[in-house]
Parts: structure tokens; sequence; C-alpha cells
């Protein structure tokens, strides 16, 4: 049983490391990286399209964030939680009343899209959510990534926003 279990759990570090290794390839060449997840949600379409149309919430789950200022309905900064501060300034370019929201931001070397999607299921109450996160390093801007920002990026796996999605999976349904 140890010798299965020690072969197995060397399987997973090769393909971890090979994720890994394909991340930061992603990452140095013009490719984005895109972490996309789904599930179903005990909670109606709109509740989520509530919680999300107001960026300043969402701290509250993705937990790379540490806080949004809200300039209007359409236009924020986003602080990320990291050692040193980077704010990236977002704009609100997809909003679909309790279906889909898309923000796209910009920051010193960087791109980043985030959107949610929503869609009904046929249970009662509640909602398949999607969200789609993306990074593209932007070497037009004029400015390096800062050292803080790469070393996110270059961690940054569909496990996080796995946990991030569960985080507001909770915050949801507990109200």
């Amino acid at each position: 049983y140890l010798g299965f279990l020690a072969e197995n759990l060397a399987a997973l570090f090769d393909l971890a490391g090979l994720a890994y290794e394909a991340a930061c390839v992603r990452l140095r060449g013009s490719a984005p990286l895109v972490l996309q997840r789904s599930l179903v949600i005990a909670s109606s379409a709109a509740d989520l399209y509530a919680l999300w149309q107001r960026p300043r919430n969402l701290p509250s789950f993705l937990h790379h964030l540490e806080e949004v200022d809200e300039q209007t309905p359409s236009f924020s900064f986003w602080k990320f939680r990291l050692p040193e501060p980077v704010t990236l300034r977002a704009v609100l370019v997809r909003d679909e009343a309790e279906r889909a929201l898309r923000w796209y931001t910009i920051g010193p070397g960087l791109n980043h899209e985030v959107s949610l999607e929503l869609e009904d299921t046929r249970n009662r109450n509640t909602t398949r959510a999607r969200v789609t996160m993306s990074y593209r390093r932007d070497p037009r801007a004029g400015r390096e990534t800062p050292p803080a920002l790469d070393a996110f990026l270059r961690q940054r796996t569909d496990h996080h926003l796995a946990m991030e999605m569960n985080a507001m999976r909770l915050l949801v349904e507990a109200r």
C-alpha cells in the first residue's frame, strides 16, 4: 500500500511541476494566464449579481484583493494584497443584469480581466456561476511588472480561484 501511495504521490508532484512550468511559460510569453471555475450556488442570480455589481464586495471572497475603491458605478481602483502596494484601475465593460459582469483592469505592466457569468439551473433557487480571470503582461505599458505582482502571477493557479469561489459560495449561502 505504501509503495502504491508513494508512486501516485510522485506522479501528482510531477503533474504539479508541469503545470507550474506551463504557467511560467505562458506568463513569459504573450499568452495570458487564464483561470476559470464554475460552481452551483444555492442562491438566485439576482443575489449573486448584486454581490458582484459592487466591486467593494469582492475582497470579502477574492482574497488576493485587499480593497476596492469605487469611484463611479463603472470605474474603480483594485488594490492587491501583496508585500508591496499594487493598484490596478478597473473599468466595467460588460453589465447584463442578473447574467454577466466583466471588468478590464490595467496596472503597471499588466492587463487583467475578471468576468462573472450567471445561469439559472433547473433546480429551484440555484445558480451556476462561472468566474474567469485572465492576466497578461503588457510590455507596451513602458513599465515592468512589479516583483511582488510578478511573483503572485507565477504562483496563481486554478486551485486559488476554486478556494475563492468556495468562499463566495459560503458567504452567499450563509445569508
